[in-house]
Formats: structure tokens, sequence, C-alpha cells
């Protein structure tokens, strides 16, 4: 009897249109290797007048103190200029650092799913 491959088997790595997808697969999940790596998705509003900034793919149970460009999934109203994110109202967020921002404290709050649920 021969054993024939089932497509169900194959490695993501493996095919050359996932290779782009980066650790998110193809539905936007989290898939690092680890089934006790947790993540949740927020939304970061401005403290100031509570605009919605952009959404925020998080990946850990920590605070909120850098958001990673490459995890920022959708913006909505930001300026960025002067090394900073701004809110349309005027109110500084973040700072640029290149790959992330680096967030300014009470400036911004957030929503959504960042704890674990069990």
């Amino acid at each position: 009897m021969v054993a024939i491959p089932s497509p169900l088997a194959k490695n993501n790595t493996d095919n050359a249109d996932n290779a782009d997808m980066g650790a998110y697969g193809c539905c936007g999940v989290a898939s690092f290797g680890s089934p006790d790596v947790w993540s949740g998705m927020l939304v970061i509003k401005c403290a100031a007048c509570r605009r919605k900034l952009w959404k925020y793919f998080k990946v850990g149970k920590g605070e909120v103190l850098r958001c990673h460009k490459d995890r920022i999934t959708r913006q909505y109203d930001v300026e960025e200029h002067d090394g900073k994110v701004w809110c349309l109202c005027g109110n500084p967020v973040g700072i640029d650092k290149g790959g992330h921002f680096s967030m300014i404290r009470n400036a911004f709050t957030y929503a959504g799913t960042k704890d674990p649920k069990r």
C-alpha cells in the first residue's frame, strides 16, 4: 500500500503564497507556535476626545507601552509629524521610534480583549 500525503498536513511555510503573511497566518490570528501565547484585539482611543485612533493586535498580558507598527490592523484618525503621533484634536498620543510607537501615558485609552478568557 502506498501512502498518499494529505493536503491538510502541508506546512504553510512551504507555500510561496503564504510566505508574506508573517506570524498572523491567513486569518489574522497569532500563530507563534505555542498555545500559551496570549493575544487580543484592542481599539486605541484618544483620552481627550475619545476618538478612535487605530486597532492594535496585542500580544501578551502586559501594559500597552508600545504599539508595533506591523501589528496595527487599521488606522482611523491619526496624524504623524514632528516625530510624534497626534490625534486630530491636537493631543500627542505617541512618539515614533521607527518600528513602533512609544505610547504617552494618560494620553490614550483602549477597549477590547486584553485579559485571557478562561
